[in-house]
């Protein structure tokens, strides 16, 4: 399971999109409900609902912003991706040691 940043609310759902149409070209549709986006602006209890599912498993790669709360437990990592460059380096290691 990974966790993809990306810097702007905007991206969450273009990368989200663009990694579900390229799973699709790829034939590993089984793989499409595996992805989805989480950023600010999205109701508390849909973000509780993604954090559940991407710590139960359901969910295997998560696009989202930094707002994406520190201190929730969304269970074990294989990977962080990061789809651009913050700000800083802080921010950098914040979002790597999710």
């Amino acid at each position: 399971r990974c966790l993809a940043f990306v810097y702007a609310r905007k991206l969450t759902e273009s990368v989200c999109r663009d990694v579900k149409a390229i799973l699709l070209k790829a034939g590993r549709q089984d793989l499409i409900a595996r992805v989805d986006s989480y950023r600010g602006g999205y109701d508390a209890d849909l973000r509780r609902n993604l954090e559940g599912r991407l710590a139960s498993g359901e969910v295997s790669c998560l696009v989202c912003t930094s707002a994406l709360e520190m201190g929730i437990d969304v269970g074990d990592l294989d990977a962080t991706v990061h789809v651009g460059v913050p700000e800083t380096a802080a921010a950098m290691w914040q979002q790597a040691g999710r």
